[in-house]
């Protein structure tokens, strides 16, 4: 019976969508805040990282339009999963991240083609 609820629990936690997993990681110092308002094949919606939750993971995205803002002392946004484009200009090969000092931003997070 154990190994039946095992079974079902470790099925349950794999992502059935047809895509391939994601996962967008922030970090930085001072206040900060990231919000993807992410279209999903279930539980679409708004998903925030900041200090206190700093990484999101969903294996059912299909997009998303992300906004930051930081107090300008320097946000780390990474983006980790194969068959998705990278929005950062200038990052690099195999190395989806951004980092910025500016304050605020956008960009918009898509499946490769």
């Amino acid at each position: 019976m154990a190994a039946l609820v095992a079974s079902a629990s470790a099925q349950a936690a794999e992502p059935t969508g047809s895509g391939a997993p994601i996962e967008i990681s922030a970090s930085g110092e001072g206040t900060w805040y990231v919000r993807c308002d992410v279209e999903s094949a279930i539980n679409p919606g708004l998903r925030e990282l900041n200090k206190a939750r700093p990484v999101y993971r969903d294996g059912r995205m299909q997009s998303a339009t992300c906004h930051y803002e930081s107090n300008k002392r320097g946000l780390t946004i990474r983006i980790v999963g194969a068959g998705w484009d990278c929005p950062f200009k200038g990052a690099a090969e195999g190395d989806c991240t951004l980092v910025d000092n500016r304050g605020s931003g956008e960009f918009r997070i898509k499946r490769s083609k």
